[in-house]
């Protein structure tokens, strides 16, 4: 999940004074009180901006045809096909970005938009099952007979229910910051807030209006940018010395600082990918269904090699569930535990060993 983005939507639009305390967006919250139009009456250029936006994306994409619907994919790569899926807030563009490193490893991407983001109509598949279905169309559709997947978040639901409905399609499945509720998880906590906030249709505009001012953000103030998004996907005890020495590593490592802008953009615009968003978080069953399908023996009987990357300090998943449950559960799964980062294990000085260890394991198992 992108509580970022949460934390953006709620400074600029809504008065929560908990959350506008902890922001670093502080400044702009006062700009609000002192003049609560001065937002507003930026709204006309907002829309511009977001028709904008989308004529950005739908430049870079193509819309498959399928049985089950519209698909929104992009394909960038030679070699064997690895399907990547986004987690929530994303797009095929934060696919991409899941698999990116894997393109010059010899392997073809296939970035796609799950279900309610961007160009791919939710009708396509809300369950995690029905959008491991829908993928499979897309495979049909594009000739692709077999492939891998790569799943982040909330995407790793689908990642995962592809392997195990589609053993003969599916050759590898890795799992990037399972989605599941995070150990610190509380009744009126983070999750429900982001509930309600999204399924407010009074707020799409003014979200819209705090989406633009991330991607700006993103653009132009790479500290702000990394204070927001790298302080607030890792758990309330994760120790301050190592968010500040990943936040040092980020900003100071030219390839790390890149995708990190490129990935904050990717939140954006907020009503292009609202159904998805909401349809991932819409009750605690959307996010973390693992427990149930431990108890119907669905991992249990999966057959397709499984690789799980899984943070220790996770803010948006839970370590201890995919350690104690969920691994163990799935015949010969490797889990890679990662220390020094968060939810967003791309970012923070682990990365390359782990992006390694992802490679090394797609190409053992590759057809």
């Amino acid at each position: 999940m992108k509580k970022s983005l949460l934390l953006v939507l709620a400074v600029v639009a809504m008065p929560w004074p908990n959350l506008q305390a902890e922001s670093p967006l502080a400044p702009f919250v006062e700009l609000h009180k002192k003049n609560p139009t001065i937002y507003a009456n930026r709204s006309r250029l907002v829309r511009a901006w977001v028709l904008s936006r989308k004529l950005e994306l739908d430049a870079q994409s193509k819309v498959a045809r399928t049985v089950a619907g519209p698909i929104e994919y992009k394909i960038r790569g030679k070699g064997p096909a690895v399907i990547c899926l986004h987690g929530a807030f994303g797009g095929y563009d934060a696919s991409f970005q899941l698999g990116e490193s894997l393109v010059s490893k010899g392997f073809t991407v296939v970035a796609v938009s799950r279900p309610g983001y961007l160009r791919t109509p939710l009708s396509v598949g809300q369950s995690p099952e029905e959008q491991a279905d829908a993928m499979i169309a897309l495979m049909d559709r594009l000739g692709i007979e077999q492939a891998a997947v790569v799943g982040f978040s909330a995407g790793s639901l689908t990642a995962f229910q592809m392997a195990a409905k589609f053993p003969d399609r599916i050759w590898a499945c890795v799992l990037q910051g399972v989605g599941a509720l995070p150990a610190d998880f509380e009744p009126g906590g983070t999750y429900e807030i982001l509930r309600a906030l999204v399924a407010d249709d009074g707020l799409v505009v003014p979200f819209d209006l705090a989406s633009w001012f991330l991607y700006e953000t993103a653009r132009n103030a790479p500290k702000l940018t990394a204070n927001l998004i790298l302080s607030d996907d890792v758990l309330t005890g994760f120790p301050a010395s190592e968010l500040t020495q990943r936040i040092r590593y980020v900003l100071q490592t030219p390839q790390q600082s890149a995708f990190l802008k490129q990935f904050a953009i990717t939140l954006t615009p907020y009503s292009l990918r609202r159904a998805g968003d909401f349809n991932d978080i819409k009750d605690d069953i959307s996010i973390d269904p693992w427990q149930s399908w431990v108890d119907a023996g669905i991992p249990q009987a999966v057959t397709v090699p499984v690789q799980i990357i899984q943070a220790v300090w996770d803010g948006s998943g839970n370590y201890e569930e995919v350690r104690n449950l969920i691994a163990p559960n799935i015949p010969g799964c490797e889990l890679v535990p990662l220390q020094g980062c968060g939810h967003f294990v791309w970012l923070g000085k682990n990365t390359y060993t782990w992006e390694k260890k992802m490679q090394a394991f797609l190409k053992k198992h590759q057809p």
